[in-house]
């Protein structure tokens, strides 16, 4: 019975090195991205300056390429 717990051990052992080694990559990858912003914290909601803001169809948790955290 111990050796299966050592075993047990091992796989959550390993399981949890490659969780971190994955957390690493994501967080390089998500480094040079854009911070998305959407439409409900947009400096532009309310204004003419929005490309959605008379459409039928726009809801808060949409975003855009422009949009600027208020």
């Amino acid at each position: 019975m111990v050796k299966c717990m050592s075993d047990r051990e091992k796989v959550i052992n390993d399981l949890q090195m490659q969780i971190e080694e994955l957390e690493e990559r994501l967080a390089i990858v998500l480094e040079g991205q854009p911070e998305i912003v959407l439409c409900k914290d947009c400096v532009k909601r309310y204004t003419r300056f929005c490309p959605d803001v008379d459409s039928p169809t726009r809801v808060d948790d949409w975003f855009c390429g422009d949009g600027k955290r208020r």
